[in-house]
């Protein structure tokens, strides 16, 4: 399979010096374009339209994924701090998508549940997401999938224990 053209990726200073044809500088240079404003507008605009934003959407998938959680389990999983996580919801519950209810087993505690709205809100934009990831992957075959997803892996876990690791 032949290479895909490179993107014109610009200015290279912000990766220390690094050759720009090293592999270390490839892999921040298509990183950053990953993240970058244009792309990212872009693709959330395909995927969430003006439904909601990409944190809400992360929130929402949390407490799909759980059945249901309390904010201290969700801004673990969102690996935010709390407020942050209260924002999020405090959104979603405003929306219709989410409720809190009382905790099982704990009449102090709160729990945060989807909606019967949430839960179908959920489910068309897990299948826009479920397009794009097809559409996206579509000129890689199986084995290259397969590597890209244990690399992709390897990649959060490495981000992950650096994080770990910064003050």
């Amino acid at each position: 399979m032949a290479a895909a053209a490179k993107p014109d990726i610009g200015h290279t200073g912000a990766l220390g010096g690094l050759d720009p044809a090293s592999t270390e500088a490839r892999i921040g240079l298509a990183w950053r374009e990953l993240r970058r404003g244009s792309a990212q507008q872009a693709m959330r605009d395909r995927l969430y339209g003006d439904l909601l934003e990409p944190a809400q959407v992360d929130a929402l998938d949390v407490v799909m994924s759980t059945g249901g959680c309390r904010m201290a389990e969700l801004a673990d999983a969102l690996r935010v701090d709390r407020s942050t996580a209260t924002r999020a919801i405090d959104r979603l519950a405003a929306a219709g998508m989410v409720a809190r209810e009382n905790a099982t087993g704990d009449g102090r505690g709160v729990q945060v549940v989807a909606t019967a709205a949430g839960v179908e809100l959920y489910d068309e934009l897990s299948q826009r997401r479920r397009t794009m990831l097809f559409a996206v992957l579509e000129h890689f075959d199986e084995d290259e999938r397969g590597r890209l997803a244990e690399l992709l892996e390897r990649l959060v876990d490495g981000v992950d224990r650096y994080s770990d690791r910064s003050p």
